[in-house]
């Protein structure tokens, strides 16, 4: 005897492998006995007899059925105190579980799957592994309750002398209880599940298991009974479990060929037709483990390329993630409104009405239709992730279980909403913005105007019909109505339901907000610190509004507009953290649903809104000139220089004025600027326009002769930098020609004595855009409308005209983050600048 077990223990390893070898030859056999009457053509006849509407059902209720295998994780992740979001739990719990099911080696996969990735959520390895071990002892314990509870109808499968031994097995229910109170020395220590989870606990997660291995034996003997329909749910669920039992004894992946086997003995002794089984397990196994495992390596694909590269990011899943959940509030609206109209299956309305009143069934009828109504329309709320709508969504699926229920027994669509109400639950991280802000008067109008236009309906009706509303009975009479009365209620209920959620179904925006003093104040304290760009001093005309980052030493001059906040030019303030505020703005317009959008970014910062995830639209060029090598001396400026000379002797004179303004030069800058636009409207945003509070705050500079100021330009010096910039610019309309020229050398002059290293002529729209063999179709598409545009705007004369001061071009952009957006932005930009 001492011999054996030392030949035992030496060749342990040796022994599991022929042992493992013995069982599967064994299921082979078997296998092969119990296929041997299987019909193909029958097998895939019956396959086909499955409704697509079926095959859908099927497809949720197994998802149901498994996810309940997610629970132990949570249960387990709070017992010891572990900070994480009970979706991420969820979806480790999913993960491990569908591997398990998939790969099998008696759990041992689950658990090393849970160690990992708990691991790289930063949960010590002590606590991961004590789950790992808990979550691979705890949800046997389920499977063997239901042989327990299932146990009296043993009989019927000509099982009795297998009874002995299956409650001898379930004496692992009160070992897995009260195991911890035993001193069993070697056996089980302190490091044991069965010492360190309390007996609180363990009772939870019994009876968790239970209700988990319950929805895996309802779902699988749901699938038996669409070819077996006279089997019954308890016989259904003990055979499941006692073939689940003789699956996680093989050791093999999913107990495949085990399970198989034995649910075919089993159901043989009922007399049950096998290709209808077969077709069942068939089916179970690709639903309960097939699909989860491919959900759960789709969810590891997801979360590996969030971490090795930029692929997909967080708001990319985000959004997908939320458009993926009002796709399925909207099909469950589909689905209660085609219950309503599919007629109910006689059995079901029979034992229904036993039960329910005939009134509660109708009026559940009412409620289910209305419902699914309601639920298309919270789905557009859901897409902007208003919070308010996804509550009321998971109230009315719920609702909607219940009343499936109640008018017909329609468990199937009952499953599918708390299935969809579940997900919502899941996914409520998701939905954080608030509604758009409404007056009471404006849901005052909204009520009324609802409630009021089948009134006006109704008149127009009756007059262009000739019916007397108080003498005749026909629509849409005194009489009618009040006889139909409960139906128009119906209407206006439902009416104004779906009116007041469009209306809270728009996530709440940012606003522009009227710049105040304070703003102003805040705005030049932060200039004082930082280098500015060429846009920073339109702040001042007020027309923009200020995100400050949470350091408080980086700025965006914005304006919001519909789903959009644009950008003005590049972030203000210290470099090093831009990136940082870049994300930050970001995510804050991202609780308002918005879209964030830059417009006129230099080349130098792309990487910048590259690694956000924008792509860049190149819309013209910049002009700067350098003063350092500005000269009127040698052949590169002798038309400038000759220009120079000749208004020299016409009495020209070029000078700085300097705020305060005299109200006669106010009003003479006035006059030239209504002579300049010749009553066009100004351009706004990324321009400045004519105001005389905007332009007191700088110098201007004024070209005059004899008759007076002839051309002015307002001057911009750039913050805390060597640059210089201009805004407006213009002149009278009998100004001799070469005006602009005279005015912008002279500007060039002064501002090299005065200091400055670079003067900024601005933009030239649309300038060498698209120009190249292989530059995108979108920038070719530009060209065309420059070239087009050219005969109204005369782009290529902007162009030409900066030319002749020989500055250095660099190219600007539109960083956006949508291609399909692309115009919607465009198009809000001229709105805006308009």
């Amino acid at each position: 005897m001492t011999r054996a077990i030392q030949f035992i223990k030496e060749k342990q390893g040796l022994l599991k492998k022929l042992l493992s070898i013995l069982i599967l030859i064994a299921i082979i056999v078997l296998t092969r006995l119990e296929f041997k009457s299987i019909d193909i053509l029958s097998l895939r006849s019956l396959l086909r007899s499955l409704s697509l509407t079926e095959q859908a059902i099927i497809l949720l209720l197994g998802l149901a059925a498994f996810s309940f295998t997610a629970v132990y994780d949570i249960i387990l992740s709070k017992y010891f105190k572990l900070a994480l979001p009970l979706k991420e739990t969820f979806k480790i719990g999913w993960t491990a579980q569908a591997f398990n099911n998939f790969i099998g080696f008696g759990g041992l996969t689950g658990t090393s799957l849970r160690f990992s990735l708990y691991k790289k959520k930063q949960v010590s390895d002590a606590i991961a592994l004590k789950i790992g071990l808990s979550a691979l002892v705890s949800p046997i314990v389920g499977v063997f309750m239901l042989v327990l509870l299932t146990i009296g109808n043993l009989g019927k499968l000509q099982g009795h002398k297998y009874g002995s031994l299956l409650l001898l097995i379930c004496l692992y229910v009160p070992f897995y209880l009260f195991s911890g109170k035993l001193k069993l020395g070697r056996f089980i220590d302190e490091h044991s599940p069965f010492v360190y989870l309390t007996l609180k606990v363990k009772s939870f997660i019994l009876l968790v298991s239970t209700i988990d291995w319950l929805a895996a034996a309802l779902f699988f003997t749901y699938l038996v009974k669409l070819y077996e329909s006279s089997l019954t749910y308890p016989i259904g669920i003990l055979i499941y479990a006692i073939s689940t039992i003789a699956g996680i004894a093989s050791f093999l992946p999913g107990g495949i060929g085990t399970f198989d086997v034995a649910c075919i003995y089993l159901f043989s002794q009922l007399n049950y037709d096998t290709n209808g089984v077969i077709l069942s397990i068939l089916i179970y196994r690709i639903v309960y483990y097939v699909v989860p495992w491919l959900v759960a390596l789709f969810i590891m694909l997801i979360d590996f390329l969030r971490e090795k590269t930029s692929l997909i990011s967080r708001n990319v899943m985000m959004q997908i993630e939320v458009k993926a959940l009002s796709f399925s509030v909207l099909f469950g609206g589909v689905v209660l409104i085609l219950s309503v109209d599919t007629p109910d299956l006689v059995s079901r309305v029979h034992l229904l009405e036993e039960i329910v009143p005939k009134d509660a069934q109708n009026f559940s009828r009412i409620t289910t239709l209305i419902i699914g109504i309601l639920l298309i329309v919270l789905s557009k709320g859901l897409r902007e992730r208003v919070k308010t709508i996804h509550h009321i969504s998971i109230g009315l699926l719920l609702i909607g279980a219940v009343t499936c229920l109640i008018k017909g027994l329609d468990y199937e669509e009952t499953l599918l909403m708390v299935f969809f109400a579940g997900f919502l639950f899941f996914a409520r991280d998701y939905f954080t913005n608030q509604s758009m802000e409404h007056t009471k008067s404006s849901i005052a109008a909204t009520i009324g105007l609802v409630t009021g236009l089948p009134l006006i309906y109704a008149g127009i009706y009756n007059a262009t019909h000739g019916i007397s509303f108080l003498h005749d009975t026909g629509a849409y009479s005194f009489v009618y109505l009040k006889e139909n009365s409960w139906k128009f209620l119906v209407y206006e209920i439902v009416a104004v339901s779906i009116a007041l959620l469009l209306q809270y179904s728009q996530s709440k925006r940012i606003v522009f907000t009227p710049v105040s003093e304070e703003d102003v104040t805040k705005f030049e304290v932060f200039i004082k610190k930082y280098p500015a760009n060429e846009y920073t001093h339109l702040f001042y005309l007020k027309d923009k509004n200020v995100f400050y980052n949470s350091l408080n030493d980086v700025l965006f001059l914005y304006r919001p507009t519909g789903k959009y906040l644009l950008v003005l030019g590049d972030p203000i303030g210290n470099p090093e953290h831009f990136e940082d505020a870049v994300d930050e703005l970001l995510r804050t317009a991202q609780k308002y649903n918005m879209s964030v959008n830059f417009y006129e970014v230099e080349g130098k910062n792309l990487e910048l809104y590259s690694n956000q995830g924008f792509s860049f639209l190149k819309i013209g060029e910049n002009a700067k000139v350098d003063l350092s090598d500005f000269s009127f001396k040698g052949k590169k400026n002798s038309d400038l220089r000759h220009i120079r000379n000749l208004y020299t002797t016409k009495n020209f004179q070029f000078e700085v004025v300097y705020p305060p303004y005299t109200e006669s030069f106010q009003q003479t800058l006035k006059t030239i600027s209504d002579e300049w636009l010749k009553g066009r409207k100004e351009h706004q945003f990324s321009l400045g326009f004519f105001d005389l509070e905007y332009l007191s705050r700088e110098p201007v500079a004024i070209l005059s002769n004899e008759k007076g100021i002839q051309a002015f330009a307002s001057i911009l010096p750039i913050a805390n930098s060597q640059s210089i910039s201009i805004d407006l610019m213009r002149f009278r309309n009998k100004a001799p020609s070469g005006t602009m020229d005279v005015l912008f050398i002279s500007l060039f002059e002064w501002s090299k004595k005065s200091g400055y290293h670079s003067f900024n002529l601005g933009m030239a729209p649309l300038s060498n855009v698209g120009n190249e063999a292989y530059s995108h179709k979108k920038e070719k598409l530009v060209k065309y409308a420059y070239d087009f545009g050219n005969n109204i705007y005369r782009f290529h004369g902007l162009r030409s005209y900066k030319e002749k001061f020989h500055p250095e071009w660099s190219n600007v952009y539109i960083a956006y983050r949508e291609e399909y957006k692309l115009i919607s932005v465009l198009l809000a930009l001229i709105k805006i600048s308009n």
